[in-house]
């Protein structure tokens, strides 16, 4: 992942997942209607356009969407951060239910002096 405010070199990452892969550049290039040549283009540009981050998506089956995401907010996706902030409601609203209760008992114990 890049430093906090580095975007990371897409070019190279399209490039690292090509070889964990144990794929050519010819063999993407095909997938997406290219030639290996352009590939190799592509994984020497520290910045892509959307189209071909989304075509190297999926032809190496990998979101670099959600790379990018995760290293924009720290680790943490989009998704990770709405299911947390969703996690922390819940757990607020149960303690405002519980609290509630509470102060109706306090007001019934005030009530009855």
């Amino acid at each position: 992942m890049a430093s906090k405010n580095t975007m990371p070199h897409l070019g190279g990452l399209i490039n690292a997942k090509i070889q964990e892969k144990h794929l050519t550049r010819d063999a993407v290039g095909k997938s997406i209607g290219k030639k290996g040549i352009t590939v190799y283009g592509y994984t020497l540009e520290s910045s892509v356009q959307a189209r071909i981050l989304w075509e190297m998506s999926k032809a190496l089956d990998f979101d670099f969407f959600e790379h990018l995401s995760k290293c924009l907010h720290n680790g943490a996706s989009a998704t990770d951060k709405f299911n947390n902030a969703q996690e922390q409601i819940a757990q607020l609203q149960s303690r405002i239910t519980d609290l509630e209760k509470e102060v109706a008992i306090y007001k019934a114990i005030v009530l009855k002096k």
